[in-house]
């Protein structure tokens, strides 16, 4: 549908033309008086002879520029032509600009499909069928496309898991494994800095020992109570066998000095 600009321009030609076309649908209540008021001032604007008058200042300003300023000056045909280009590039800008503002006022109407009725019935009025072939919708933003936060899930800053890389994530799954594994190396690591340079055979049989309990991480966590105290006593039985081997291997070493 073609805006109905020719229609508009002829029929509302002064201010006074256009409050008597439009105040029965103001007093209708098929205008509201924002859009009315609107109507008024634009309507009868100077905006419908912009396109001859950017057209024939163009037009006069490169003749004037032709004759006066140009050296040599212009002779009659070339004054024509660039005259006449001058003259449709000034219509066609007016056009534009005229274009522009009348799309600013139909943005900026209260309640556009009113104005459109209204325009219908100032058409039947004067004689038409009340089609003027245009409609003004104002384009709304559907509720079903506005993101909505329905509050289910915590945000990633409130979860604390936007920086974890995939190891952490998996050791944060299962804490005891890295927790248990940490705490036994560093019972290695303190033992060896004490006994740094004194150490002795048993004291290396016995680290030896203690590398190979070391928890392996795996999915196999399984494991019932009982196992975890039967793999207990038999450890603490086999500690206590070689401490008292260690001892007497300590016995034999001073009886022989």
């Amino acid at each position: 549908m073609s805006y109905p600009l020719d229609w508009l321009t002829s029929t509302f030609r002064s201010r006074e033309r256009t409050v008597e076309l439009l105040r029965p649908e103001l007093e209708n209540n098929v205008l509201t008086q924002h859009d009315f008021d609107l109507a008024v001032r634009f309507l009868p604007g100077s905006h419908s002879h912009w396109p001859m008058l950017y057209g024939s200042g163009a037009a006069g300003a490169t003749a004037l520029y032709g004759y006066r300023v140009a050296r040599p000056p212009w002779g009659q045909r070339k004054s024509v032509i660039f005259g006449g280009a001058a003259f449709v590039a000034g219509m066609m800008y007016g056009g534009f600009r005229r274009f522009v503002a009348h799309r600013q006022f139909s943005e900026a109407l209260e309640n556009p499909e009113g104005f459109v009725l209204a325009l219908s019935h100032v058409h039947k009025r004067l004689g038409g069928d009340g089609n003027i072939g245009f409609t003004l919708r104002r384009v709304q933003r559907r509720k079903d496309d506005v993101p909505v936060d329905t509050g289910d899930y915590p945000r990633s800053s409130e979860t604390g898991f936007e920086n974890l890389t995939p190891s952490e994530s998996t050791r944060s799954n299962n804490p005891n494994s890295s927790v248990g594994f940490k705490s036994r190396w560093d019972e290695i690591r303190a033992a060896n800095a004490r006994n740094i340079g004194q150490q002795s055979t048993w004291d290396a049989i016995r680290q030896r020992q203690e590398r190979s309990r070391i928890p392996v991480s795996s999915p196999n966590n399984d494991q019932s109570t009982e196992e975890r105290e039967d793999r207990a006593a038999a450890q603490a039985r086999f500690e206590a066998m070689l401490e008292a081997e260690r001892h007497r291997g300590e016995d034999r070493d001073q009886e022989m000095v």
